[in-house]
């Protein structure tokens, strides 16, 4: 359910997710820029690894990456294709969420 904030609750609310990030980072439990920072970095490796790895020489496939959020896009030649990618990307550092969102196609039609 969303809700429709007023100005003046607007303001409360990202002066209270400031402080907390402020807090937070202060505190030495967060870094500055977050999870975004090492957006570029986590998806060159994981980039990287699919390039490396004999299981997805075949198929085109890219990624994206947000926040340690991962997405897969592209063609495979088989689902269990896709279910290896994904689990290989799962377990790779700093991923935190993986999203498949590359479709079975026909070799030929790639």
């Amino acid at each position: 359910k969303s809700r429709t904030l007023t100005p003046e609750q607007a303001r409360r609310e990202a002066h209270q997710r400031i402080e907390r990030g402020t807090s937070c980072w202060l505190a030495g439990q967060c870094e500055a820029g977050g999870d975004y920072k090492h957006d570029a970095e986590t998806n060159a490796r994981v980039a990287a690894a699919i390039g490396r790895d004999v299981r997805f020489v075949n198929p085109s496939i890219w990624v994206e990456t947000l926040r340690k959020f991962v997405t897969l896009k592209g063609c495979l030649a088989d689902a269990s294709q896709g279910q290896e990618l994904e689990t290989m990307v799962k377990s790779m550092d700093g991923v935190k969420l993986v999203w498949q969102e590359a479709v079975v196609t026909p070799t030929g039609a790639r």
